[in-house]
């Protein structure tokens, strides 16, 4: 079965490029302190990239922990995913169904440099909610394949740009709950962030250049019972 997701992933993910219909690629830079697990204070480097197509959509992103050091201080981490749209598979793209957008099916894959790897699959659906860039649920099941059962980690993404005094913001980001799996309790983790779109205030571009913070927020990191963390990091990001 996870063969199959992993290869269902690739397979769907690599359309021709006739085919895109956006992408987007994203370098963030990050710093925080008083972590539990790993350094007790470490930079970041996340290359983030998202992108439509033809009959549906891919997000992934790589994170480099201490890029500019050596093992073991630096650690690579990545996620990948791939969603078939309802909408665009049925050719219904200008359909109204009120607060829901469309109905996708998603396959994900996890991964790390020291022999972690997870797989996902499951619906998903895409939200119309007021003054929201996007807001997305996932109903995914997981595995770790170094356990056998399969628990579930449903998910919320979203992305709300406001402004305060015309100052141009954005509040973004994830939260995932991943039920008990094998020797692994229940885990939550969420990373809002908070971001001044400093491309749009000075130089007229806007969602290009953005600062701000991010909070790391997990209950059991990893799994691991009683490992919690709230740990704000500072940020820097450019979309190209």
């Amino acid at each position: 079965m996870k063969k199959t997701l992993l290869g269902l992933s690739f397979v769907i993910a690599v359309p021709s490029v006739n085919a895109l219909e956006y992408s987007t690629t994203e370098l963030q830079a990050l710093h925080g302190w008083k972590y539990k697990l790993g350094r007790e204070e470490h930079s970041l480097a996340t290359l983030e990239h998202s992108s439509g197509w033809d009959y549906g959509m891919n997000f992934g992103f790589i994170d480099a922990t201490e890029p500019f050091k050596h093992k073991p201080d630096r650690n690579y981490y990545s996620e990948l995913y791939t969603w078939l749209s309802y909408k665009k598979t049925t050719h219904q793209k200008e359909a109204n169904w009120g607060v829901f957008d469309d109905v996708l099916f998603g396959v994900g894959w996890q991964g790390d440099d020291a022999g972690f790897r997870a797989y996902l699959a499951g619906p998903s659906v895409t939200l119309n909610l007021p003054n929201f860039e996007y807001a997305m649920i996932n109903l995914f099941a997981y595995q770790d394949q170094k356990n056998h059962e399969v628990t579930y980690s449903p998910s919320f993404a979203w992305s709300y740009p406001f402004n305060i005094a015309n100052v141009p913001l954005k509040f973004r980001g994830f939260f995932t709950f991943t039920g008990k799996n094998g020797d692994y309790t229940w885990q939550i983790s969420s990373q809002p962030q908070l971001l001044w779109d400093i491309g749009k205030q000075f130089f007229h571009q806007e969602n290009k250049l953005m600062t701000g913070v991010e909070l790391q927020m997990y209950r059991n990191k990893y799994g691991n019972k009683d490992i919690h963390e709230f740990n704000p990091q500072l940020m820097v990001t450019y979309v190209f």
